[in-house]
């Protein structure tokens, strides 16, 4: 069975800039594009909303993947621990 993968190079823009920057320009993410603070070294995963409305992402803390599937794919499958899970519907 095969996943969709959110951060497949052709759908993923990285931009990168200082906290204060990404803070005080408050720019909006696009579903899946990684946005980077380059002075702290943290990340967010864009889900369509302004920077300060999103959450830093996991990656770094063990999170190895991010995948994005529907709730019906997720409950067929052995979740992994090094996965994040997005639920798309």
């Amino acid at each position: 069975m095969s996943f969709p993968n959110p951060l497949r190079t052709v759908d993923r823009i990285n931009r990168a800039k200082t906290a204060a920057e990404w803070s005080a320009g408050n720019y909006h993410l696009a579903t899946g594009e990684v946005g980077y603070e380059t002075d702290t070294g943290r990340k967010k995963i864009g889900v369509g909303s302004a920077w300060n409305d999103t959450d830093y992402a996991l990656i770094g803390t063990g999170i190895d993947n991010i995948i994005a599937l529907t709730q019906a794919a997720y409950d067929a499958l052995t979740p992994d621990s090094n996965t994040l899970y997005v639920i798309t519907d």
